[in-house]
């Protein structure tokens, strides 16, 4: 009982220290952020978690954040599809270990952009677009989603939106990823709803309203759950960014902690990420020795569950199930998995429950297995992957695609210290 304890006391300690770095490395270049040298220009990417993308979900629209002597303020707007369009060859080139799993969608598709699982790529891509296209170049790139705008409004209280409507920390998911698509079926109305919800929301944070310490809770919250997302262009800057969980890096292995990345794609221009639960878990098969020369096995468990209606084909808006416009049924959710595996493991099996094949590819050093399986309503697909690896490690962590999912947290940790896994239902 007290070694379980001081375990579980330890484990608080290095996750606060984590988010404690992060916040103190933040804090070194907020002068500089908030424009004390002159005016900077910053992209907020807002992601919407309903059709997946590697960091969370596609970026559906753009908002430019000025700031000049401690000054914030939002200025234009622009939407993922006119940022995309006339855009038949990719923005920039990307490298082939990316093309080779990615192809060339993410500088292609402004909605892509997050694919690829390492923010800092996608900061300098995002970059690169908006000024081929606004002839405006920024200074850095700031990634959210609506989770955390739920977790900014339960500080700051309520917002009005222009159409009237209140939005809440209750209503906020729900509302931005299900209910807006059944309210407005054209793309334009819903793109001008979201980024008046993400403005009325930040404009609320600029105002200062809510308790400080409230709004370090939830921005230290998002940052922890890799929903808040920098990327300066600025080399400086950016590395002393690099290494925290806002930089949203590839998920780095090191003497304590073996880690997985478990990155989630819609692959059926779909919407219906928001109805499917990614149940995660991790299983070290023995704790490192005193001699520690042995392999070790551990195995990482994802079931993809889908909560949608079993008449989801009917009963939910066609923008929503897709309809059909790439070859998968309405109402089905196709998933498209890239699997990071550590550093210095090797694969030992890839398995899923209804007998898809996976891809092997390889980027920064690190194995990554692909499968795409289609998730019927009312379905579960499971998947597993064993690797093995000589390692002193004690706990194990995977990073996973975070969800509209509040409750279901993107970081999944096993401790090995006489316990035989741990799991996030």
């Amino acid at each position: 009982m007290i070694a379980a304890a001081v375990d579980k006391a330890d484990d608080a300690f290095l996750r606060s220290a984590t988010l404690i770095d992060a916040l103190a490395r933040t804090s070194v270049l907020l002068p500089d952020l908030l424009g004390q040298d002159g005016e900077r220009k910053y992209l907020v990417l807002v992601q919407n978690n309903a059709e997946w993308r590697s960091l969370g979900g596609i970026s559906g629209s753009a908002i430019l954040l000025r700031t000049e002597d401690g000054a914030v303020s939002l200025g234009d707007t622009e939407s993922a599809t006119a940022l995309s369009r006339d855009t038949p060859e990719p923005i920039m080139d990307l490298p082939e270990q990316i093309t080779s799993i990615y192809g060339t969608r993410p500088a292609r598709y402004f909605h892509n952009l997050t694919e690829i699982p390492d923010f800092s790529v996608d900061g300098s891509i995002a970059k690169e677009f908006y000024a081929k296209k606004t002839g405006v170049s920024v200074d850095g790139v700031i990634a959210v989603d609506p989770v955390l705008l739920s977790y900014v409004l339960a500080a700051t209280g309520p917002v009005n939106l222009p159409d009237g409507e209140r939005l809440t920390s209750s209503n906020a998911t729900t509302l931005l990823m299900r209910d807006v698509y059944e309210r407005y079926p054209d793309p334009v109305q819903q793109d001008a709803f979201f980024a008046a919800a993400t403005g009325a929301t930040f404009q609320a944070l600029l105002d200062g309203r809510g308790s400080a310490a409230g709004l370090i809770s939830a921005l230290s919250r998002a940052g922890d759950e890799h929903r808040l997302l920098i990327w300066s262009a600025r080399a400086d800057e950016q590395s002393v960014l690099a290494g925290t969980s806002i930089a949203g890096p590839l998920p780095t292995s090191d003497g304590r902690t073996t880690r997985f990345g478990v990155y989630l794609n819609d692959g059926a221009g779909s919407k219906m990420s928001y109805f499917v639960s990614p149940r995660t878990s991790l299983t070290w098969d023995s704790c490192p020795s005193a001699s520690g020369d042995e392999n070790r096995v551990l195995r990482l468990h994802l079931d993809l569950v889908s909560t949608a209606p079993a008449d989801a084909a009917t009963s939910l808006p066609l923008y929503i199930t897709g309809n059909g416009a790439y070859g998968t049924a309405p109402g089905t959710a196709k998933v498209v998995a890239n699997f990071y595996l550590p550093q210095g493991f090797n694969l030992t099996s890839a398995e899923s429950t209804n007998g898809a094949s996976f891809e092997s590819a390889s980027y920064d050093r690190r194995t990554v297995l692909t499968v795409g399986v289609d998730v019927a309503p009312q379905q579960s697909i499971g998947i597993d992957i064993v690797v093995q690896g000589a390692s002193m490690a004690p706990d194990a962590e995977a990073f996973v695609t975070p969800t509209a999912d509040p409750d279901l947290d993107p970081i999944v940790r096993a401790p090995c210290r006489g316990v035989a896994g741990a799991s996030l239902r």
